[in-house]
């Protein structure tokens, strides 16, 4: 990415000021180095998300930023309703059922370096991952749904999982609220088959070293020491969130667009296109309010970003 297009506000923070329909600046945090290294479509999605009605204060994007469905993954915005705010399932992120969690071993590289090889083996034999990848477990209908609302808790009195693990969860690992009738059965089709698999794009399981403590109290607090051997995984979301968000997006786009707009009017829809002109609920030739941003879900492509749920 061409970091001439930022200014740089801070030893890792870069910043687009406000042009043309920006309501706000374009924030990342990165160093140059990382910030060099990542696809111009950063710079694009994220100014594009901060020209979006009712945006508070800047759109932020992390170190981990990269091309995604309107906004740039890793990217982050508030919007104030009493402003016209949108919401966005492109800023909720089709990845919403991703998650990152690093697990400590115990083992020092010593340890490892005689067996690294076979245990990079092991790891790629049992470990389903990659584009229709299928695990070895198969739920019922009602096993599916009970998964689908008891989250982690369920995965632990299956026995995948111990008590203690759901402490270190977020609401310890399961959603009040949570309605499986919401899931189509498409969706829990296609599940079924992504039990216990990892996922494609960007997702991984790591073997990792830690290299550098910068917090010395927060590493002790989660077990972390130099050298330390850890495990990270990046698990996918699988079917429910992908198809229930493209669903839901797709019912957004066809009700936003079944009207014209008028001068004034604010656009509400997922996602936002790579080069905003318009308004969402009528074509480029129609539109009768300027300065309106177009919203919809893209439709993937070869060229789609690599993000995969």
């Amino acid at each position: 990415m061409d970091l001439a297009r930022w200014r740089q506000i801070g030893a890792f923070a870069w910043q687009v000021d406000p042009v043309g329909a920006m309501r706000v600046p374009a924030i990342l945090y990165a160093s140059a180095a990382l910030a060099a290294d990542m696809e111009e479509k950063v710079y694009d999605q994220l100014t594009n998300v901060a020209k979006l009605p009712g945006i508070v204060d800047a759109a932020y994007a992390m170190p981990d930023a990269h091309w995604g469905y309107g906004f740039p993954i890793g990217g982050v915005a508030a919007f104030d309703p009493d402003l016209g705010g949108v919401v966005s399932a492109g800023g909720v992120g089709f990845d919403i059922s991703c998650g990152v969690r690093t697990l400590t071993t115990g083992l020092a590289p010593a340890d490892l370096a005689p067996v690294k090889q076979a245990l990079a083996d092991a790891l790629f034999r049992r470990i389903p991952a990659g584009v229709g990848a299928t695990g070895r477990i198969r739920l019922s209908d009602g096993e599916m749904d009970a998964m689908l609302a008891g989250g982690a808790r369920c995965a632990v009195d299956r026995g995948w999982g111990v008590s203690a693990d759901l402490a270190r969860i977020e609401d310890g690992g399961t959603s009040a609220g949570a309605r499986p009738d919401f899931v189509s059965a498409k969706a829990k089709a296609r599940q079924r088959d992504e039990m216990g698999t990892l996922g494609s794009g960007n997702h991984y399981l790591e073997i990792q070293e830690v290299a550098e403590i910068y917090d010395p109290a927060t590493a002790r607090a989660f077990g972390l020491a130099p050298h330390a051997i850890v495990v990270t995984i990046h698990c996918g979301s699988r079917s429910p969130t992908a198809s229930s968000l493209a669903r839901r997006s797709s019912r957004a786009s066809a009700s936003a667009t079944s009207a014209r707009c008028e001068p004034g009017s604010t656009a509400r829809s997922p996602t936002a296109r790579s080069s905003p002109t318009w308004c969402v609920r009528c074509s480029p030739r129609s539109c009768r309010a300027p300065g309106r941003i177009a919203l919809a879900r893209p439709t993937p492509t070869a060229s789609s970003p690599s993000e995969e749920a």
